[in-house]
């Protein structure tokens, strides 16, 4: 959209030239957090596991009814999920896809037994079974998911105000600055308890 030769950009300057562009801050905050996604080893593993389980998963209709059969008998009057795919550009989706595993996180590791159980014929799913059963039973998992999940409960709202058409701009930096606060708290607390583990 804002492409200096086409696009929006481009669009908007051949009408008035002396027009600024300014990137929106919904935007950039997804930048960051996509960025500081592929900076840790751990968030790499995380969320491209999340994408191998929805890869899996979602590739065969079997899998998918196992899936969501297990949903139904846990808890038939519960909204039945089904997994989101991890966007590499959108951390919306970093987010949808890391809470609906953790919702249905026993359903999920069943579903990956079942899926063990029942495709004898099929060894790359069975493999594939297995690693993500070993992966999403993991300390590492499980440790970078929670700090994950508090991060996004954080950073959503902030993201919410900034895509609102009626922005309050006073509003947006208190926002930031107590979002900024709030991270720099609950990640330094986070690490003191890893420490002690």
């Amino acid at each position: 959209m804002r492409g200096e030769y086409e696009g929006l950009q481009a669009l908007i300057r051949e009408i008035n030239p002396a027009a600024i562009y300014t990137w929106c801050y919904a935007h950039r905050l997804s930048l960051v957090v996509v960025q500081m996604s592929s900076c840790s080893a751990n968030a790499v593993d995380t969320f491209g596991n999340l994408e191998q389980l929805y890869a899996l998963i979602s590739t065969s209709k079997k899998r998918v009814a196992i899936y969501e059969n297990m949903q139904k008998e846990r808890n038939p009057k519960a909204r039945v999920h089904r997994l989101k795919r991890v966007e590499t550009t959108r951390w919306m989706s970093y987010s949808s896809a890391l809470n609906t595993v953790l919702l249905t996180y026993d359903i999920v590791i069943n579903t990956l037994e079942q899926i063990k159980i029942t495709e004898n014929a099929d060894f790359k799913a069975r493999s594939k079974a297995t690693g993500l059963i070993d992966f999403f039973l993991s300390e590492r998992f499980v440790l970078t998911a929670i700090c994950y999940k508090n991060l996004f409960n954080i950073l959503d709202p902030v993201t919410k105000m900034f895509q609102s058409q009626d922005i309050d701009l006073l509003g947006a930096y208190k926002a930031v600055k107590l979002k900024y606060d709030s991270i720099f708290f609950a990640f330094s607390d986070q690490t003191i308890l890893k420490d002690d583990i």
